[in-house]
């Protein structure tokens, strides 16, 4: 522990990287494994779903009313969730440092509601909290919207959301197997986060490179901490994670829940 908080003190630049563990702390589910989606909603168990079917270009082509009632809870949910306070700690710290990037998997908003620069976050498998058209390609984030949802049915009771231009409408995420994500905003966030490891990397500076919650089953946040720990000169990473701990030469291995290390850390 004393060694990470030496590397977080002498770091200058920091890279926080965050996977659904993130999130977890606030109380959204994380539907992690199988049967996540039906642990945490019974009702669904009969309809024969799993996470992975209900997040499908095809789940919203051919039944668009189930696709939509189960995000459209997650949109409900994600809207009047309020981020934990380990985000406004970690946004505290990063303030003090000369400067910092967050690429995050979750597609909740949470960052920047908890007032991280919206310019340095990249959610690098998209957003539930912004819709794209499938007819004419508008992607847009809708106001004064909530879906009425039956959680005992798992019906829809509101009307599917739709363009202006009269489309049927998907959220702007990166769905299994999915071709039709719409990745404008989140190409534009990669190239920032790309020009801003570009302009750190050459060995010059001191980074911290902190994991949260990220796990095995889509290994791509743990990938790009790891990555960048091994390839950028001064890069240090610290995984935060309550269960799956093991991590390069020279990392550091944190088995906590997320909010809990940030308490012990800042």
């Amino acid at each position: 522990m004393n060694l990470m908080k030496q590397v977080l003190e002498e770091a200058d630049v920091v890279v926080i990287t965050a996977g659904a563990g993130m999130s977890a702390d606030s109380g959204v589910a994380t539907f992690r494994g199988i049967n996540g989606v039906t642990d945490a909603y019974p009702a669904l168990k009969e309809k024969n779903v799993t996470y992975a079917s209900l997040t499908t270009q095809e789940m919203f082509n051919n039944n668009p009313e189930l696709a939509w009632a189960f995000h459209g809870h997650c949109y409900n949910v994600y809207k009047k969730t309020k981020p934990h306070k380990g985000y406004i700690n970690l946004l505290d710290m990063v303030k003090q440092k000369k400067d910092y990037f967050v690429v995050t998997s979750n597609v909740d908003g949470a960052f920047q509601k908890a007032g991280f620069d919206k310019d340095k976050v990249y959610e690098i498998h998209g957003r539930l909290y912004k819709f794209q058209c499938n007819d004419c390609g508008n992607v847009w984030e809708p106001t004064r919207l909530n879906f009425k949802v039956d959680l005992e049915t798992f019906k829809l009771n509101s009307n599917l959301p739709k363009c202006k231009c009269g489309g049927h409408a998907r959220p702007n995420f990166m769905m299994f197997y999915d071709c039709g994500f719409d990745r404008k905003e989140t190409q534009e966030q990669s190239v920032r986060f790309n020009e801003f490891m570009f302009q750190y990397d050459k060995g010059n500076h001191k980074i911290a490179v902190i994991e949260f919650g990220a796990g095995k089953v889509v290994p791509t946040i743990r990938l790009m901490g790891e990555y960048i720990h091994n390839k950028v000169d001064g890069a240090t990473l610290i995984r935060i994670n309550p269960t799956d701990t093991d991590v390069p030469a020279g990392a550091i291995a944190v088995q906590k829940g997320a909010l809990e290390a940030i308490k012990t850390l800042l």
